[in-house]
């Protein structure tokens, strides 16, 4: 064995032999410093029902006037698109498969289950867009979300086996952005970015440092 294997195969005892020195000096701040270098700060999802290996499709409906079907749609897209990256062994539906099937059956809009049969779905994500605002006030940008996250088990019948009621999530969380700071169409893109990620999180493990310098930074 080479000095240079020799030295790499001997890394996690010293790392594990310098944590335990640190921790009985009282050195704990430094310490969990480490360990956030060695195992990171992941953040469970709050559904714990897996998504891997799965065939998943993501429907997202905004109710009567609010908003509109391209903002709906955008926002489901960019679920799938997170999920896509951030789950292991994921297949999402294509949006224009299941754009076709809507069009193609005359979709009531009621049954979200319908859209997880006729696309052959192993899990379906709804997203029920109860309302969605991007001003406080004419001069101020705010954005204001409330949306209802529900997760069917077609393998199981379509039976609904997670939800989750976000009254607000809201960008910037206090206060307003000046409407001078960027135009309409740019912020509505990327706060519904921001809603998105949001709803992604419910269903993969994500790093706590990055998610909290991500949503203090906003876009």
């Amino acid at each position: 064995m080479s000095r240079v294997e020799y030295c790499l195969s001997r890394w996690p005892a010293l790392v594990a032999g310098a944590v335990l020195l640190l921790t009985a000096s009282g050195c704990v701040g430094l310490t969990a410093q480490i360990m956030y270098m060695i195992k990171g700060n992941k953040i469970e999802p709050e559904c714990t029902v897996s998504l891997e290996n799965k065939r998943v499709a993501v429907v997202c409906l905004s109710k009567g006037s609010i908003g509109n079907g391209s903002e709906a749609s955008a926002l489901g897209r960019g679920v799938a698109a997170i999920l896509r990256t951030e789950v292991k062994e994921i297949e999402m539906v294509r949006f224009t498969e299941i754009e076709d099937w809507m069009d193609t059956n005359d979709w009531d809009q009621i049954d979200y289950r319908a859209v997880g049969r006729g696309v052959n779905a192993d899990m379906l994500i709804a997203i029920d867009l109860s309302s969605l605002s991007y001003y406080e006030g004419a001069t101020l940008y705010k954005g204001k979300a409330h949306y209802t996250i529900t997760l069917y088990n077609m393998e199981k019948g379509g039976k609904q086996v997670w939800q989750k009621s976000v009254p607000e999530f809201a960008f910037p969380a206090h206060g307003g952005r000046p409407a001078t700071d960027m135009v309409e169409t740019k912020f509505k893109q990327d706060f519904l970015k921001l809603v998105a990620q949001d709803i992604a999180r419910c269903f993969h493990s994500y790093d706590k440092i990055e998610a909290l310098a991500t949503d203090a930074q906003g876009f």
